[in-house]
């Protein structure tokens, strides 16, 4: 994929994330993408590339605060960027050229009801993961600006 555009090998010399671009661009033909599109993401993290390289930044060092720093710092931010961003951060992670990420659970009330909600539509509903997703995020909507986010009747 990568010998086949004279421009994206333009972009990638000295490039910090050419060694892993390869390897991103088979997982995403693996995964279906069309070959315009492979081509669009490795662009825009050629992109991502060159900030690493003038901010003086390891790929070792690569995260989503670093991913957003990048975001942050550019003028406009093109449909599908962040979403490939976080792509190639879960591709180097399952490779394990960066740590995994360090989540803190959420133990909140409101998060105890929505886990409680997500396994009532998993179990007894049957619903697939998308649908799920989609139904979570419209009650959490509606529970918060119904309730507010630190209401009193989320603890029970």
């Amino acid at each position: 994929m990568l010998e086949k555009s004279s421009q994206l090998r333009k972009h990638l010399q000295g490039n910090p994330l050419a060694f892993h671009l390869g390897s991103f661009a088979t997982s995403l033909k693996e995964g279906g993408y069309a070959g315009g599109t492979v081509q669009w993401k490795l662009v825009s993290l050629a992109g991502f590339g060159r900030w690493l390289r003038k901010t003086s930044r390891a790929v070792a060092d690569l995260d989503e605060r670093c991913a957003d720093a990048f975001v942050k710092q550019k003028q406009s931010v093109h449909r599908g960027e962040l979403r490939t961003l976080q792509q190639f951060l879960d591709h180097l992670r399952k490779r394990n050229v960066i740590p995994n990420r360090n989540l803190v659970p959420d133990r909140s009330p409101l998060a105890d009801i929505l886990n409680r909600y997500e396994t009532h539509l998993r179990s007894e509903q049957g619903l697939a993961t998308a649908t799920v997703l989609n139904y979570q995020s419209d009650v959490r909507k509606f529970l918060v600006e119904r309730f507010g986010e630190g209401h009193s009747f989320f603890e029970n």
